[in-house]
């Protein structure tokens, strides 16, 4: 990518933000004042409140504000969860905000998302309009504003800083790094995404901005390490879970040893696919916006990383609207025999069906009728390993866009040496 700037494509139709606005708000509307179709889609119970996760985020420093330890199991949350972060949380306590205050901080939180995502996602046809939309509202992104997780504050404060790269120069390149050191103090992985700067053209300079991005972000890592090593991090059962642990478990094999395992699998794809040519055009000159590129690497840098790292509920997926803008250009936006142009749209579609599939499952299952909790046990693990290897084969799509776009640069790297 050379210095970054806007597209040089015409303006999204302010018609279709519009809409893309006016749907989803009205589609979680709906949602909230009709809930059966979320509950049907196993996104929503009776039995528990909303915004589950920002309950727990307040618990906490209520906890903290009681004088009691945040790293044990606290009596002050629905389900006696302790702290899963670092002490940066504790903040609300300080600003007065309590368990009564939920509503407040989760709605927030879900506001700050959405209109972050409507920043990024800028429809450019009514296609695209109707893909962005059914992503927006596929059931892993509705489970995280369901629960208010603090992962949208992740990608509101990852997003503002990919949105001011997009709308000025690369000076604001220093916002995005600011972004990504806040994230990384509130939850650890956003560290991950100090890479995507790497491939920023010329080359040299791509390298010298990960490299300070990366320490900054390793020095916060380093305050709130401690915090790191007491955090508890529950292994969720069920459907919408993500990470690659999931199918190893599913197997009965030790999950956590295989890690470095899954690593090398997904370095294997990537490696295979970008040497064969499929997932070219992330650095390409013609490839459109180069926000858009910045975004997609960001994305895909979190989805990796938290999916080898281990396993956690699926509203991790919220970063994949990161892709959107990017695939949609490359997929069906560049010309006919552009490189990679079939593997995005091929990445597109296996991303649609991976966002929606358990959803679909939940819907059968939930149209059975009565079924007793071993049975619905089976049901999940059986749906786990059946599905997961699409989940694998998304994962190594993605890690072969960043391999491709890795050996670009390394060629650039060399290019004056081997000229010398």
């Amino acid at each position: 990518m050379s210095d970054l700037k806007p597209a040089a494509s015409a303006r999204p139709p302010p018609r279709l933000r519009l809409a893309l606005a006016l749907v989803v708000a009205g589609a979680l509307l709906g949602g909230i004042l009709r809930p059966g179709a979320m509950q049907r889609l196993g996104l929503l119970d009776e039995n528990i409140p909303w915004f589950l996760d920002s309950y727990a985020l307040l618990a906490t420093s209520d906890a903290v504000q009681a004088g009691r330890d945040p790293w044990q199991r606290n009596p002050l949350d629905v389900y006696h969860r302790a702290h899963s972060y670092s002490d940066w949380w504790f903040v609300l306590g300080d600003l007065g905000l309590k368990r009564s205050d939920n509503f407040l901080l989760g709605g927030a939180m879900v506001a700050l998302f959405l209109g972050v995502a409507w920043l990024l996602l800028a429809p450019r046809s009514r296609a695209e309009l109707a893909w962005q939309v059914a992503l927006v509202l596929s059931p892993p992104v509705l489970l995280a504003v369901n629960r208010a997780n603090n992962d949208l504050v992740i990608f509101a404060l990852l997003g503002l800083g990919l949105w001011l790269v997009r709308r000025a120069s690369t000076g604001r390149l220093a916002g995005y790094g600011a972004a990504v050191a806040l994230a990384t103090g509130l939850k650890f992985y956003p560290m991950a995404a100090a890479g995507a700067v790497m491939l920023l053209r010329p080359a040299r300079r791509g390298v010298v901005w990960a490299a300070a991005l990366s320490a900054a972000a390793l020095l916060v890592f380093a305050s709130v390490y401690q915090d790191f090593l007491r955090a508890e991090f529950p292994a969720p059962i069920g459907v919408y879970l993500f990470g690659a642990t999931v199918f190893w478990k599913q197997l009965g094999l030790e999950a956590t040893a295989l890690v470095p395992v899954s690593l090398v699998l997904l370095a294997a794809g990537a490696l295979l696919l970008a040497w064969r040519g499929h997932t070219t055009g992330l650095t390409d000159g013609d490839a459109g916006d180069e926000g858009e590129r910045l975004a997609f690497l960001a994305g895909a840098l979190l989805l990796l990383a938290c999916f080898a790292g281990g396993t956690s509920y699926a509203y991790r997926w919220i970063f994949a609207l990161w892709l959107l803008p990017w695939l949609w250009r490359r997929g069906w936006l560049a010309p006919a025999d552009a490189p990679g142009r079939m593997m995005a749209r091929g990445t597109a579609l296996l991303l649609t069906i991976v966002m929606w599939m358990d959803g679909f499952f939940c819907l059968a299952l939930n149209s059975a009728g009565a079924i007793t909790e071993s049975a619905m046990l089976r049901a999940f693990r059986t749906w786990n390993l059946c599905t997961q290897p699409l989940v694998w084969m998304l994962m190594a799509l993605l890690a072969g866009w960043l391999a491709a776009a890795l050996l670009a640069t390394w060629r650039e790297l060399r290019r004056p040496a081997a000229k010398a």
